[in-house]
């Protein structure tokens, strides 16, 4: 009982680092391609069509680790079993993560880019085509002493 909750803590901190680091990225080339999304808004993107690019760009963030995660899953297993369970003990389990493993690791992997691209969709649709074109603005403000 204590050590799920200990592993959910841990799952729950890891997502919340995942989605940290996934709304950085996009912040990040948000605003480094920020004249080009004006440029696909200016020839006829819609909102719907420019939200779904920022959501196809945070999964394939997220899709090679949920692959890797899977594939590493198995000798993993494999290993953790084999440094517990003795020969003595008579233990035989194939090394497969079980259905609810999968399920859990889809549904967070589709959580943490949903969680992260929330607030960079809410400001490029908050946007006007003449913020997007405008790139003779500064983004950052500097400080001068």
């Amino acid at each position: 009982m204590v050590l799920g909750l200990i592993f959910n803590m841990i799952n729950v901190l890891f997502i919340g680092i995942s989605s940290i680091l996934i709304y950085s990225l996009l912040n990040i080339t948000a605003a480094q391609k920020k004249f080009d999304n004006g440029i696909l808004r200016l020839i006829g993107m819609t909102k719907s069509g420019f939200i779904a690019m920022i959501m196809l760009q945070s999964v394939t963030f997220v899709l090679p680790s949920l692959f890797l995660a899977i594939c590493g899953s198995f000798p993993l297993i494999y290993l953790v079993q084999k440094a517990i369970f003795t020969a003595e003990m008579d233990f035989v389990r194939a090394p497969v993560p079980s259905a609810t493993a999968f399920l859990q690791a889809i549904i967070i992997a589709l959580l943490i880019p949903s969680i992260s691209a929330t607030v960079p969709i809410f400001t490029a649709v908050k946007m006007t085509l003449v913020e997007f074109l405008n790139s003779s603005r500064v983004a950052g403000i500097s400080v001068t002493i």
